[in-house]
Parts: C-alpha cells; sequence; structure tokens
C-alpha cells in the first residue's frame, strides 16, 4: 500500500508548527486504516535534531529529511522542485499539509505540476470503502458544509489549524531516517528571501497574531470600538470579535474568531464583552492564556478564563486605555533620558 505523508512544517527557531502536530496524528489514523505507513516529511537546513524526536511521539512510521542550503528559507521554486521529485520517486497515495501560507503555496505548485485534484483549507476528513480521502470544508461564509473528493494519486489536502486538534504526545522512539536525493536546478529558482519583517498586527491575519483582543456584543458604539483598536495598539494585539460584532458591523469577516471564522491559538486572548457561546469558544480555546472581562461573572467565557475582570467595558476601556497611555510615556521619557546622559 502506497505511503501516507504528512508535510511537517518547522518555525525559524527549528519548532514544528502547531498544525503539523495535528496533521502527524491524523496521518498516523489514515495509515492503519489503509495498512500503510505514514512518512513526516521535513524540508530544511541544518534541521534541529529535536524535530526527530518530536515527530516520533505523534506516531509516524519515519521521516524524509531533505536537509539542503537550497532549502534553508522557503521558496515556491526550491521546496516545489523537491516535492515534485519526491513524490515522483516514492508515489504516496495521500500527502496532508496545514492550511498555512507555505503550506497551501506548496500544496498548489505540487498539486498543478502532478495534475493532480487539491483541497484546501479543509476541516475534517474520513477514508471511504475505496480507501480514498473525502474532504470536508465550510463553505458559503460557513453556513454550510462540502464533501470534496479528488481524481489522481497522490490526494493532496490542506487542512485549517485547530480544526482537528491535538492529543498527548507519546514517548520519544526510535524511528527509521531517510535523508532521499534530490536535483534542485538553482536556474529555475527564481525568488529568494531577502529578511523577514514582523507582521504589522492590525494586518496581519487573525491565525497569525501573538496577542488578540476580542470584543462582543458588550462593546458597543463607535467610540468603544475606537478605544478597543487603541489597546489593541497598545498592546501589540490583533482586534477580532464574536459574531455579533460582525453582525453589527463592527469587524470584517476576517476578523471573526469562532467556529465559522478563524480558529486561532494565540498566547494571549482577551475577550471584552463576550459571552462565551460555544461557536465562538470553538474557535479560541487552544489559546494558551485567556483573559476574559464581562459583567456578568457568571459568563461561560469567564469560566474559561485564567483571569476574570467583571467589569463594564464602557467603564473598563478609558481607564485601561489611559494607564498604557502613562506607562509608554514614561518608558519613553525613560529611555530619553537614558540617551541624554549617554551623550547622544
Amino acid at each position: 500500500m502506497a505511503e501516507v505523508w504528512v508535510y511537517v512544517e518547522t518555525t525559524n527557531l527549528g519548532e514544528i508548527e502547531f498544525v503539523s502536530m495535528e496533521l502527524l496524528e491524523e496521518g498516523v489514523k489514515i495509515a492503519n486504516t489503509l495498512g500503510s505507513k505514514m512518512y513526516a516529511v521535513v524540508f530544511g537546513h541544518k534541521i534541529n535534531d529535536n524535530v526527530v524526536g518530536k515527530i516520533s511521539q505523534y506516531g509516524a512510521d519515519g521521516a524524509l529529511l531533505l536537509d539542503l542550503p537550497e532549502l534553508e528559507q522557503y521558496t515556491t521554486d526550491a521546496y516545489g522542485q523537491a516535492m515534485v521529485e519526491l513524490v515522483q520517486s516514492r508515489q504516496p497515495s495521500i500527502i496532508l499539509l496545514g492550511a498555512t501560507p507555505d503550506g497551501s503555496d506548496l500544496a498548489a505548485r505540487v498539486a498543478a505540476f502532478l495534475r493532480v485534484g487539491l483541497v484546501c483549507d479543509c476541516t475534517d476528513f474520513k477514508l471511504d470503502a475505496q480507501g480514498r480521502l473525502k474532504m470536508i470544508k465550510q463553505i458559503y461564509g460557513g453556513r454550510a458544509q462540502a464533501t470534496f473528493v479528488t481524481k489522481g494519486n497522490p490526494q493532496i489536502i490542506t487542512v485549517r489549524e485547530n480544526s482537528i486538534g491535538l492529543g498527548r504526545p507519546g514517548q520519544i522512539k526510535q524511528i527509521s531516517v531517510e535523508h532521499p536525493k534530490v536535483m534542485i536546478n538553482l536556474s529555475q529558482v527564481r525568488t529568494k528571501v531577502v529578511r523577514y519583517l514582523k507582521g504589522d498586527p492590525r494586518t496581519i491575519d487573525l491565525e497569525e497574531a501573538e496577542i488578540i483582543l476580542a470584543g462582543g456584543h458588550g462593546v458597543s458604539g463607535s467610540d468603544q470600538w475606537q478605544q478597543m483598536q487603541k489597546l489593541a495598539d497598545a498592546l501589540g494585539a490583533t482586534l477580532g470579535g464574536s459574531r455579533m460584532a460582525m453582525d453589527a458591523g463592527n469587524i470584517s469577516r476576517e476578523r471573526l474568531v469562532g467556529q465559522t471564522g478563524k480558529t486561532v491559538r494565540p498566547k494571549l486572548y482577551m475577550s471584552i464583552g463576550i459571552s462565551g457561546a460555544s461557536q465562538h469558544v470553538g474557535g479560541m480555546k487552544e489559546s494558551e492564556k485567556i483573559i476574559a472581562v464581562n459583567k456578568d461573572p457568571f459568563a461561560p467565557m469567564m469560566k474559561l478564563a485564567d483571569l476574570q475582570i467583571e467589569a463594564d467595558s464602557a467603564d473598563l476601556l478609558p481607564v485601561l486605555a489611559a494607564e498604557l497611555e502613562l506607562r509608554k510615556r514614561k518608558k519613553e521619557i525613560s529611555e530619553g533620558s537614558v540617551l541624554s546622559a549617554s551623550g547622544i
């Protein structure tokens, strides 16, 4: 039986992206059902030794490591060439990738070259009686679901982060590690990474934000939402909200957090005036730390939070904004004093 692959993305610090760990678990389940093996595919240069250990904890049978200088930074041409050559040599039946910017780009490139089907941004999938994947994704702005089946091999699918969930990792074990040989034609690599710029919290995708400030029905009127934006700017946070905030015209659909919007996993999620309906909680419950502000101490969001603040947003927002502005000025004065003392 042909192999099942999971393309494992790593950060610049050598850590595995959360969505890749989710897919490793699912890839193992699919491979076990098909009676085949699941391989993690990792591209890069000077790949962190801990990556293989982490892969083994989620049940992979083996890892295919392409460790080349040409793959140190992601580029469509170099990664596309490497993946296509690898697929043609081993003929996997299924390839799972995260629906990240790089994962989505690579999946489209490979599918187009191989002339096989691709389904993007799925939230679930299952095997049919013939052992082919049926992919499920949200349509019509999340108001319905559609099921897709692709033609050709391999079946390629990108999956939305946090849509599957992640279990506890197992013990680190020995797995087979292979270093396939591929040839990358540098004359066909038409782009290169010059440098990385930190994303603007006002414009980055919610799924990439480390801090999210979200408002709900309890934040009313344009004045309060202007204060929310000022507070978000002071915190270095990205502004989001609930469906009621979207329906009221206070946020765009791209800023909606929930099962029919964005599923997020920031380091800090601060909600103001959000009661905590299951639809909203389903999109942010994996946040590392949660702060909830609500005048109802028994709201579901308050029970979920690591820190609860019982207050009305109309009273709290001006106080928070003023305090943060005061701290910012003190910091600027302090830094100015240091520069002055140093003669700069």
